[in-house]
């Protein structure tokens, strides 16, 4: 393959920033929501016509039943798999418990009224099992993989007591080779997740939908022979998984560095651009349309957006991507689309990305009383979401993801 940058190399085997942030939010949350809600049933609506590719969207436990933002809200018939997001998996193969197993457990939290108004609207649902591990050598991971019968057992038994129609693995490391403790045999723990994806799937309930969650840059990621370098092995998880949640998003963490950017240092950027950026959408569209069906692809769409400090500027003269005096910081969909009149903020200018015209992505500059400073944001609203979602329709993807729902 051509040579690319340490940068890029790292970000093709490197989950993306907010996947791990959030499935560590969701383990410790708070739970937001009244056990009243628990068996609220929702008016059944027909099924959405129009809906003619998968939407699959992700939910937090923490907010599941947040009649605002949680399930209540949700138009059911926009939506054709839901994931529950989602239950830890720690080096012992095992669940490691915390809110989000603690709420899918409940009898008088939101899980069974969820699954009830999902399923009575046609809308699949999945749990979400995830472990993440990128410190050097990925001891956990070669751990939990290892020991992945207990993890099996563990979904399975699960799938079967929910009534629920599958699994969504996220698991997120490097490939890195795994020692047996007892034999001291050595494998890939790009091998080892095959594998593991391999025995889930003959395990679970004939019929049952199961996803994985693979970086944007993964199916690219090959040397001159074809053989893939890192952690997801695409080509030979196909033959597993029904299809792909391609996370692809957090690019601006791949791209700072290299034209049309060249930043010295990390600059913000869009999320997820659509083209000229050197990784983008359309990129990762077609390396994977280069390796499996693209019914199998599933085009994850991030529903936030990442704001930062940058100091020295006002925000009539910020430019873009400027680098930030304060480390960027996610903004939920909610939060990045009611920036604009919110009370602590004023001075307010919107903006289209320049560089990458097709994907219109939106950015802002504000004063913030809050932070005490300038702030710039970059999201996806309206606009460029539909450049998003034409990108799915042109290359006859499987579908558009949501990361999140809530």
């Amino acid at each position: 393959m051509p040579s690319e940058s340490a940068v890029l190399q790292k970000f093709r085997d490197s989950g993306p920033p907010v996947m791990e942030r959030a499935a560590k939010f969701e383990a410790t949350a708070p739970r937001t929501y009244a056990s009243s809600l628990s068996n609220r049933q929702i008016a059944q609506v027909a099924s959405n016509p129009r809906l003619f590719r998968e939407v699959f969207g992700f939910a937090f436990a923490s907010s599941l039943g947040d009649p605002s933002i949680g399930y209540p809200s949700w138009n059911f018939a926009l939506l054709s798999t839901v994931a529950y997001f989602g239950i830890h998996v720690d080096w012992t193969g095992d669940f490691s418990g915390g809110s989000a197993l603690n709420t899918w457990n409940d009898p008088n939290g939101p899980v069974p009224g969820f699954i009830q108004t999902a399923h009575a609207n046609g809308t699949k649902v999945v749990l979400t099992i995830a472990m993440f591990d990128s410190t050097n050598g990925t001891p956990n991971m070669c751990s939990a993989l290892q020991r992945s019968a207990l993890t099996i057992q563990r979904t399975v038994a699960q799938v079967q007591a929910k009534g629920i129609d599958g699994v969504n693995v996220d698991y997120e490391s490097n490939n890195t080779q795994c020692t047996d403790p007892s034999t001291h045999a050595v494998q890939s723990s790009q091998t080892m997740f095959t594998a593991f994806v391999r025995d889930l799937r003959a395990a679970l309930p004939a019929g049952s939908y199961l996803t994985v969650d693979t970086y944007s840059g993964s199916a690219g990621f090959r040397d001159g022979s074809g053989n893939y370098l890192g952690f997801f092995n695409i080509a030979a998880l196909a033959t597993y998984a029904d299809a792909f949640f391609v996370m692809a998003y957090d690019m601006e963490y791949g791209n700072w560095d290299s034209p049309p950017l060249s930043c010295p240092t990390f600059c913000i950027g869009p999320t997820a651009p659509l083209s000229t950026y050197l990784f983008n959408d359309s990129r990762a569209s077609s390396e994977y349309r280069a390796v499996v069906p693209g019914s199998k692809i599933i085009m994850g769409i991030p529903y936030y957006g990442r704001k930062e400090c940058v100091g020295g500027y006002s925000p009539s003269n910020a430019p873009e991507n400027a680098v930030g005096s304060t480390t960027p910081v996610a903004d939920g969909y909610g939060d990045a689309s009611t920036e604009q009149g919110y009370v602590n903020n004023s001075d307010y200018h919107t903006h289209r990305d320049s560089r990458d015209t097709a994907g219109a992505t939106r950015w802002d500059t504000f004063t913030s009383s809050t932070a005490g400073c300038t702030r710039e944001l970059y999201w996806d609203d309206a606009t460029s979401l539909g450049n998003k979602y034409n990108l799915v329709i042109r290359d006859g993807l499987r579908g558009a993801g949501i990361f999140a729902l809530n």
